[in-house]
This record gives structure tokens, sequence and C-alpha cells, in this order.
């Protein structure tokens, strides 16, 4: 049987209304935390109490408590859902930045080959697909995967969440998956775009925490707040590149790498191509 506690802080002489997640409950013994326990299981709870305390976890000080009389009147104690996400849609980090091309010298001063060959402008596709889901009125989260790869299963590895389009990296798909179902039931990943990639390898001291990893995002209504650009409205595709282009990008060192592999994106052939592409190769790049 264990203790366990959550911190919240009161607005003198008026109501507010506390929302503390069954997350946000640490196991205690005396104020100190039990790395150890298990998590708060709420179909477990017994009984519930409130403490006015001059410390918070681990006998630091609680700097808002102040000397002298002190009383708290609730109206009502609730237990609360907070919604999910009801759909998780999975895309392809490069949408978000293809989408911001204009020109074919923005195209070419890409660093990425995949956004620079977008064969059958299937970046441009999946970006409207993106726009669709956000704009459905449904619970929802994006998540964006970097190049997916096949190397290394047999480790674990510490996953990164990042926003704005801007990182690139590797990831298996068995490890998306992971956090596509994550997703799913974690109000801390609704209304949230995100690329995911691999970090470092699971050490005993740090392993992988989803929740965490959410919860350092910003929905997407308050990407600003971060400093992240507003979404692109998405568009048509330009038009696949040259010949000569296309070869000057598939002779690209990490292109090369990861034919070799037998990881990355099919680039589509002219059957799978819009009408206004030119016909490209049936080959398979990294992104």
């Amino acid at each position: 049987e264990f203790t366990y506690q959550a911190a919240f802080d009161t607005v003198a002489d008026d109501w507010t209304t506390i929302s503390l997640p069954f997350s946000s409950f640490l196991a205690v013994v005396k104020g100190n935390e039990m790395r150890s326990a298990p998590p708060l299981s709420p179909a477990d709870i017994t009984s519930m109490s409130l403490i006015f305390s001059r410390f918070e976890f681990n006998g630091l000080p609680n700097l808002n408590a102040k000397p002298g009389p002190f009383s708290l009147a609730l109206e009502s104690i609730q237990a609360f859902r907070d919604p999910r996400p009801l759909l998780v849609h999975m895309s392809t980090g490069g949408v978000e930045r293809n989408a911001r091309i204009l020109t074919e010298e923005d195209r070419k001063n890409c660093v990425m080959p995949i956004v620079q060959l977008n064969p059958g402008g299937a970046l441009n596709w999946k970006y409207a697909g993106e726009t669709a889901v956000r704009n459905s009125g449904l619970p929802y989260t994006v998540v964006r995967s970097a190049g997916l790869v096949s190397l290394d299963l047999d480790k674990d590895f510490l996953l990164q969440a990042n926003q704005g389009d801007t990182t690139v990296g590797k990831v298996s798909r068995g490890e998306v998956a992971e956090v596509l179902a994550a997703a799913l039931g974690d109000p801390a990943a609704l209304g949230k775009t995100f690329e995911v990639r691999r970090g470092d390898e699971e050490t005993i001291e740090e392993q992988q925490n989803m929740r965490r990893m959410f919860l350092g995002l910003a929905r997407d209504s308050q990407r600003g707040m971060l400093e992240i650009p507003p979404f692109p409205a998405p568009g048509p595709p330009m038009g696949m590149p040259d010949d000569s282009r296309k070869q000057e990008i598939l002779k690209d060192d990490r292109v090369q790498e990861s034919l070799k592999r037998g990881d990355g994106g099919r680039v589509r052939d002219a059957a799978d191509a819009p009408a206004d592409t030119e016909k490209v190769t049936n080959q398979r790049v990294g992104a």
C-alpha cells in the first residue's frame, strides 16, 4: 500500500478549478518521493485527504506558503476524463518543409533528398491529408516519422519528438507503431503534430516515457508560444526535377547509403505520378 501526492496552489479570495490527472500523483513516504513505486492506479484508491504544508516534495520549501490563519472552501471533488485522440494519423517528416518551398532554388537548398525529389508529389498529398485531419473537428494526433529503417531492431532507443519539421533522423516501423498506439490513449498527445526519430539508446537510468515526450510538445493551436511558425497552406506539387537534377540527387551519399541498406521510401514510377509530373525510374531513396 502506498500514499500518493500531487501539489497544487490556490487563489486567495477567489474560486478556482484545479485539475489533477492521476498521472501527476507521485508515491511518497513522509513527503519524499518513492521512485520504485508503481504509478497510481485509480481502481486502488481507498481514501483521500488535503494537506496544507510548508514543504513540497523531498523536503523542499513551498514558496507560496504563508504563516497565519488559513481556510479552504470546497464546492466539489469530482473525477474527470480528459479527451483522447479519436484519430491518430501517420505522416512523414519533410511534408511541412516541402509545403514552404516556393521556388526551384528553395528546393535545391533543402538538405533532404526526398524533398528535392518529392516523388509523384507524395509530400504535397500527405500534407494535404494532414491538413484535412487537423480541420476535421475530430480529436486528433498527427505523427510524422523520420526516415524508416530496418537497422538495429534488437536495440531500444530513446525516441525524440520535435515540431516544425526542422530535423532529420531515422526510426523503425515498430517504434513508430509504439508512438501511434501510445498517442491513441493519452490526452497529452491531443491536438498535436510532431516528428519522431531515434535518439540515444536506452539505459537503466533513462527509459522511454511516452507521456513525458507528449507533454513537452505544444498543441497545434499554441505553436507560436514555442516560436514555431504556423502551418503553411497546402498546395499542388511543383513538378518533378529534370533528368540531370534527378541523377544529381540520386548520387547523394545519403541516398546511396539508403539504397545499399534497402531502407527509405520508394520513388514512384509514371503510373503512380500525377499527370503533370515527369517519369521517374522505380528506385528507393532515403528520407
